[in-house]
């Protein structure tokens, strides 16, 4: 009776350093790495700079969507459109 104790508290003990372990191996692979995707890029037509797609301003100009930086961008380029 007494081995199969000392035998489960070894295999409880082993238990949570296993999963402590791979606690402090998994903080590592949050973080961002040079192949992670984050945000797709597009391109504002207006001053050609590439922005993340989720801080673009989105407007549909002549069937056509287009991502912008900015209100301004957005506005000169629906401005040079017309003319």
């Amino acid at each position: 009776m007494g081995r199969l104790l000392f035998l489960l508290l070894c295999g409880i003990i082993f238990y949570f350093f296993w999963k402590i372990f791979f606690i402090f191996v998994g903080m590592g692979r949050h973080q961002d790495s040079p192949g992670q995707v984050i945000d797709t890029m597009v391109l504002d037509p207006n001053c050609n700079t590439y922005i993340p797609r989720s801080s673009a301003i989105r407007k549909r100009v002549k069937g056509q969507e287009h991502y912008f930086c900015s209100k301004t961008c957005m506005k000169e380029y629906r401005r040079k459109i017309k003319s």
